[in-house]
């Protein structure tokens, strides 16, 4: 823990990238007293904006903010993750397990040092877990915390059917079975209602639940298999013995006794595990780390069933890990994280835009990013003048695009915004050829209100223009 916080506390300027700009963003205007889906709309669960506005009301509107708060949740996470191990497995298993997790979750393989959804999801699930199987008493903390975990995004809902697994093995009483429904029900039912008193419900339910399952449904089988045979070997590249050391862990739940009383909840964590990584079957680096609490447990199996070779495989997975990504771990500067963990994508180059659209326009300037960078409206404290704060939205292939283009231009024509960014990155747009074009169409005319004042040369073609309204 010690490591990872250090680690963390050199990392703690990288720049954001966009999810993490989304998320600060939407926080930024929660602690404005704008509610979610008012004046930013994506699918992502109110809960994670929530997260970030406190984090942020705790340590200051600022990447260094946000990355100190990521801090203390993998840090808490950690913690809970020890207990559970140990009340499963023991003191000296569950030591192993959290080691193990530490190292691989800290992992640039899995994003680790970017405060992704997934961290908070974890925490709430791993935290919920225990409580339902520490005792009758703390059933309904339990479940709360695993209906948060979906709050923070929806792949939190297969650690709920984890806990209703637990519920049915545990305590088959009808009063308990009452008491885990409205605990896991209780966050979100509460949310719908802030929410409808807030006027933003339908829009709420919009994103997050229609637009989304045309989101989660795109991808067919096909492309899933070819993307997880694509991503697998950069994800345990580093980490290769402490897979092992987990693989070693599951067969061994099989084969030794010592491990009975434990199998049925390790074996079936990692199987919801995997579950909640299925949705979309994007198989996205990140989605990986709600892997790993399961596969820390595992890890902790092994040591149980195979002392010896399980600290050799950890001090082996430790070597590999430390050696191999040490220039990420302890030389790289901020931006290089960001640029040789995100390539092409213009992370570091858009808080220079933002420095320059705060320094020229005023808080009451509203402004147009035309892509998908949001970050830059968290950055430069400015609100965006179009509730699309993401160009991926508008050019996949689903029902909903073209009336999407069409709002978000009737949404940008109405305000007029100061600032219109252009970010030429194919990273930003993911245009395919069956996306709608209209949007692309229109700016080419609407752009000529405006002159060029600003541009940010990346690796050749890629480019983000800076362009500011003409005076009357």
């Amino acid at each position: 823990m010690i490591l990872a916080a250090v680690v963390r506390l050199r990392l703690l300027g990288v720049p954001l990238e966009r999810d993490e700009g989304e998320f600060a963003y939407m926080g930024q205007l929660l602690l404005q007293g704008i509610p979610p889906y008012a004046e930013a709309y994506n699918m992502k669960m109110p809960g994670i904006y929530a997260a970030y506005a406190l984090i942020m009301a705790a340590f200051g509107q600022t990447c260094a903010g946000i990355r100190l708060g990521l801090l203390f949740v993998h840090a808490a996470t950690t913690a809970v993750l020890f207990l559970l191990a140990k009340r499963l497995l023991g003191t000296r298993a569950a030591l192993v397990s959290v080691c193990s997790f530490v190292m691989v979750s800290l992992s640039q393989s899995v994003l680790g040092a970017f405060a992704q959804a997934e961290h908070f999801v974890i925490l709430c699930s791993v935290a919920g877990l225990f409580l339902l199987i520490r005792s009758r008493g703390t059933l309904f903390a339990g479940a709360l915390l695993l209906g948060t975990g979906f709050l923070m995004k929806q792949h939190g809902a297969a650690f709920i059917a984890m806990g209703a697994f637990i519920l049915g093995r545990r305590l088959k009483e009808p009063r308990a079975c009452a008491v885990f429904l409205c605990g896991v029900i209780l966050p979100f039912a509460l949310t719908c209602l802030i929410l409808a008193l807030a006027g933003v419900f339908s829009r709420f339910w919009f994103w997050t639940f229609t637009y989304a399952y045309e989101y989660a449904t795109a991808t067919s089988l096909r492309e899933a298999l070819l993307t997880l045979a694509d991503r697998l070997p950069a994800l345990v590249s580093t980490t290769w013995p402490w897979w092992v050391l987990a693989g070693f862990g599951a067969a061994s739940l099989l084969q030794d006794k010592k491990l009975r009383p434990a199998a049925p909840f390790l074996a079936a964590f990692l199987g919801f595990s995997v579950l909640s990584i299925l949705p979309g079957f994007y198989f996205t680096r990140h989605y990986f780390l709600l892997l790993l609490p399961a596969a820390a447990l595992l890890a902790g199996a092994g040591f149980v069933s195979r002392p010896a070779l399980a600290i050799a495989l950890l001090l082996l997975a430790s070597a590999r890990f430390l050696w191999a990504e040490r220039d990420y771990l302890f030389r790289w500067d901020p931006a290089t994280v960001s640029r040789m963990t995100y390539g092409e994508n213009p992370f570091p180059e858009t808080v220079a835009v933002a420095k320059y659209i705060e320094a020229n326009t005023s808080p009451r300037d509203c402004v147009a990013v035309i892509g998908s960078e949001p970050e830059i409206y968290f950055y430069s404290k400015r609100r965006s003048c179009t509730g699309y704060i993401y160009a991926y939205p508008l050019m996949e292939s689903h029902p909903y695009a073209l009336q999407m283009q069409k709002d978000m231009i009737r949404e940008i024509e109405a305000r007029a915004p100061k600032i219109l960014v252009f970010v030429a990155v194919p990273n930003s747009w993911a245009r395919t050829e069956r996306s709608e074009t209209l949007l692309l169409r229109w700016l080419e005319d609407y752009e000529k209100g405006y002159e060029q004042v600003g541009l940010v040369k990346m690796a050749p073609p890629l480019w983000i223009s800076i362009l500011k309204r003409k005076a009357p």
